[in-house]
């Protein structure tokens, strides 16, 4: 399987860059985690993968074991202020208001409670 997928990624990156977003990894279950450490150890060309995972999440890479330590680059994102996030949903989805506005301005901005 593992083997399998860098082939794939590889032969895509022959054709043009390619790049892995898997959010959440702290979710990611054992098998796809070992399948994602075989491939990023291996991969040769113009593929990146990108992943995120939320802050409070232990050793969200301890599995990753890259050949070099600067092969890994993190960056801590704040949570955006729900002003921000207001001003992203309405992008989307046109403005929202009332109560629902508070509860998915705080989901989006990663607090409990309301706006």
């Amino acid at each position: 399987m593992a083997a399998g997928f860098l082939s794939i990624l590889e032969g895509l990156g022959e054709r043009s860059p390619v790049l892995v977003a898997i959010d959440d990894l702290q979710w990611l279950d054992p098998s796809s985690a070992q399948v994602l450490a075989f491939v990023v150890r291996r991969l040769n060309g113009p593929v990146g993968v990108l992943g995120t995972a939320r802050d409070d999440a232990d050793s969200v890479t301890s599995w990753l074991h890259l050949p070099t330590p600067d092969a890994i680059g993190r960056i801590t994102l704040r949570p955006l202020s729900v002003e921000l996030a207001r001003s992203a949903m309405a992008l989307f989805d046109g403005p929202i208001a009332g109560p629902v506005d508070r509860g998915i301005g705080c989901r989006v901005c990663g607090r409990r409670g309301t706006g």
